[in-house]
C-alpha cells in the first residue's frame, strides 16, 4: 500500500468518524455551535484556517502539486507520522469526551468536567493532538500558506484556551482548580 493511498484511507475514516459523532449530537437534539470564547470573526477564521492545515495534505494525495523546500524521504515520512499521530489523538481525545459534549465554542447548557482519559495527562488534549497534526502538516506540505494559517490558528486558539479556561473556573470553580493544579494545559 503506498503512502497516498494510506492517508487517503485514513482520512476519510477521520471524516466519517466525525461526520457520524457529529450527526450523533444533532439527532439527539443537541447543538454542536456554542458560544465563540473570543470575537466571531477570529473565531471562524481559527477554523478556517485548522481545516485548511487539516485538508491541505489529503489534497496533496488526489494530486494537488506542491514544491518541497526538502524532498527527503525520511522528512516525508517523519512528518505523515506526526500528521497522523495528531490525528488519531484527536480521534482518542473526542471518544473520551462525553458524546454530546462536543462543541464548536463554549457550551450553553450544563456540563460536567472532563478529567479521564487523556484529560489525566493534558488538560486540552483536543487542541494538543490538531497542534501535533498542525506541524506534521507544515512539514509535509512545506508550504508557506500552510505556515501562516498555522501559525494564525495557533495563536488564536491560545487565545481560544485562555477564555475558555476562564469560563471552566467559572462553571466549575473549586473543582476546576484542583484539576487545573494537577494536570498541565498541554502536557
Amino acid at each position: 500500500m503506498t503512502i497516498n493511498l494510506f492517508i487517503q484511507i485514513f482520512f476519510t475514516i477521520f471524516l466519517i468518524l466525525i461526520t457520524l459523532k457529529g450527526l450523533y449530537i444533532i439527532l439527539n437534539g443537541y447543538q454542536i455551535l456554542g458560544q465563540a470564547p473570543i470575537n466571531p470573526g477570529l473565531f471562524l477564521l481559527s477554523k478556517v484556517c485548522a481545516s485548511i492545515i487539516m485538508i491541505y495534505p489529503f489534497l496533496m494525495t488526489l494530486g494537488l502539486k506542491n514544491r518541497y523546500i526538502i524532498n527527503h524521504h525520511y522528512l516525508v515520512l517523519s512528518s505523515l507520522c506526526i500528521y497522523l499521530l495528531g490525528m488519531t489523538l484527536f480521534l482518542i481525545s473526542l471518544y473520551n469526551l462525553n458524546s454530546l459534549s462536543l462543541k464548536i465554542g463554549l457550551p450553553q447548557e450544563k456540563t460536567r468536567l472532563q478529567t479521564n482519559g487523556l484529560y489525566r495527562f493534558s488538560r486540552n488534549p483536543i487542541y494538543l493532538s490538531l497542534f501535533i497534526t498542525f506541524i506534521g502538516a507544515v512539514l509535509y506540505t512545506q508550504n508557506p500558506l500552510i505556515l501562516g494559517c498555522f501559525i494564525i490558528t495557533t495563536c488564536l486558539h491560545v487565545k481560544i484556551i485562555i477564555q475558555e479556561e476562564h469560563f471552566l473556573e467559572d462553571q466549575f470553580g473549586k473543582e476546576w482548580l484542583e484539576y487545573k493544579k494537577q494536570v498541565r494545559r498541554f502536557f
